[in-house]
Protein backbone atom coordinates (compact mmCIF):
# COMPACT_ATOMS: atom_id res chain seq x y z
CA UNK A 1 0.00 0.00 0.00
CA UNK A 2 3.21 2.58 0.90
CA UNK A 3 4.24 2.16 -2.83
CA UNK A 4 1.22 3.09 -4.69
CA UNK A 5 1.04 6.05 -1.99
CA UNK A 6 4.34 7.09 -2.69
CA UNK A 7 4.99 10.37 -4.12
CA UNK A 8 7.78 9.14 -6.93
CA UNK A 9 5.17 6.16 -7.72
CA UNK A 10 1.90 8.65 -8.24
CA UNK A 11 4.79 10.99 -10.32
CA UNK A 12 5.78 8.14 -12.62
CA UNK A 13 2.35 6.55 -12.92
CA UNK A 14 1.07 9.66 -13.86
CA UNK A 15 3.80 10.13 -16.68
CA UNK A 16 3.40 6.71 -17.88
CA UNK A 17 -0.31 7.49 -18.41
CA UNK A 18 -0.05 10.43 -20.01
CA UNK A 19 2.00 9.46 -22.14
CA UNK A 20 0.10 6.44 -22.96
CA UNK A 21 -3.17 8.50 -23.57
CA UNK A 22 -1.29 11.55 -25.64
CA UNK A 23 -0.17 8.41 -27.86
CA UNK A 24 -3.76 7.04 -28.12
CA UNK A 25 -5.06 10.46 -29.20
CA UNK A 26 -2.56 10.88 -31.92
CA UNK A 27 -3.29 7.48 -32.95
CA UNK A 28 -7.09 8.39 -33.00
CA UNK A 29 -6.05 11.89 -35.19
CA UNK A 30 -7.23 13.55 -32.36
CA UNK A 31 -5.73 17.41 -31.70
CA UNK A 32 -4.37 17.04 -28.18
CA UNK A 33 -2.65 18.59 -25.30
CA UNK A 34 -2.08 16.23 -22.32
CA UNK A 35 -1.34 18.28 -18.63
CA UNK A 36 0.40 16.73 -16.17
CA UNK A 37 2.59 17.98 -13.38
CA UNK A 38 4.29 21.48 -14.74
CA UNK A 39 4.75 19.19 -18.01
CA UNK A 40 2.19 19.96 -21.36
CA UNK A 41 2.36 17.14 -24.18
CA UNK A 42 0.90 18.07 -27.14
CA UNK A 43 0.64 17.84 -31.07
CA UNK A 44 -0.67 21.25 -31.96
CA UNK A 45 2.02 23.23 -33.40
CA UNK A 46 0.74 26.60 -32.92
CA UNK A 47 1.52 26.69 -28.74
CA UNK A 48 2.57 30.26 -27.60
CA UNK A 49 5.68 30.32 -26.29
CA UNK A 50 4.52 31.07 -22.83
CA UNK A 51 3.21 28.30 -22.92
CA UNK A 52 6.12 26.57 -23.95
CA UNK A 53 8.14 28.27 -21.09
CA UNK A 54 6.62 28.77 -18.35
CA UNK A 55 7.04 29.26 -14.61
CA UNK A 56 3.46 27.47 -13.48
CA UNK A 57 4.01 24.57 -11.03
CA UNK A 58 0.46 22.85 -11.39
CA UNK A 59 -1.12 21.82 -14.12
CA UNK A 60 -4.47 23.67 -13.19
CA UNK A 61 -3.45 26.84 -14.51
CA UNK A 62 -1.68 25.37 -17.31
CA UNK A 63 -4.96 23.91 -18.26
CA UNK A 64 -6.96 26.98 -18.17
CA UNK A 65 -3.98 28.33 -20.28
CA UNK A 66 -4.12 26.03 -23.36
CA UNK A 67 -7.97 25.91 -22.49
CA UNK A 68 -7.62 29.98 -23.53
CA UNK A 69 -5.29 29.67 -26.47
CA UNK A 70 -7.41 27.11 -28.05
CA UNK A 71 -10.43 29.33 -27.92
CA UNK A 72 -8.65 32.32 -29.08
CA UNK A 73 -7.09 30.09 -31.98
CA UNK A 74 -10.15 28.27 -32.55
CA UNK A 75 -13.16 29.33 -30.74
CA UNK A 76 -15.68 26.95 -32.36
CA UNK A 77 -13.11 24.09 -31.28
CA UNK A 78 -14.97 21.07 -30.06
CA UNK A 79 -12.73 21.29 -26.61
CA UNK A 80 -12.72 18.32 -24.17
CA UNK A 81 -11.20 18.98 -20.77
CA UNK A 82 -10.84 16.08 -18.60
CA UNK A 83 -10.09 16.11 -14.68
CA UNK A 84 -10.27 15.05 -11.45
CA UNK A 85 -9.44 18.26 -10.04
CA UNK A 86 -12.35 20.48 -9.09
CA UNK A 87 -9.93 23.26 -9.06
CA UNK A 88 -9.82 23.22 -12.48
CA UNK A 89 -13.75 23.14 -12.77
CA UNK A 90 -14.02 26.26 -10.74
CA UNK A 91 -11.14 28.13 -12.49
CA UNK A 92 -12.81 27.20 -16.09
CA UNK A 93 -15.97 28.69 -14.38
CA UNK A 94 -14.39 31.62 -13.60
CA UNK A 95 -12.71 31.68 -17.27
CA UNK A 96 -16.10 30.78 -19.47
CA UNK A 97 -16.16 34.07 -21.16
CA UNK A 98 -13.06 33.17 -22.57
CA UNK A 99 -13.73 29.37 -23.65
CA UNK A 100 -15.10 27.68 -26.78
CA UNK A 101 -18.19 28.11 -27.40
CA UNK A 102 -18.51 24.37 -27.39
CA UNK A 103 -16.11 23.30 -24.30
CA UNK A 104 -17.26 19.98 -22.45
CA UNK A 105 -15.64 19.21 -19.02
CA UNK A 106 -15.41 15.35 -18.42
CA UNK A 107 -14.91 14.90 -14.73
CA UNK A 108 -12.54 11.98 -13.84
CA UNK A 109 -12.67 9.80 -10.84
Amino acid sequence: AKLLSHINTKRDLTKYLSEKVSNELLSAGKIYVVVYDTISLTNKSDISNELKIHSHEEADTLIILHAIEVAKNNPQTQLVISCSDTDVFILLLSFYPKLCLNTTFHATT
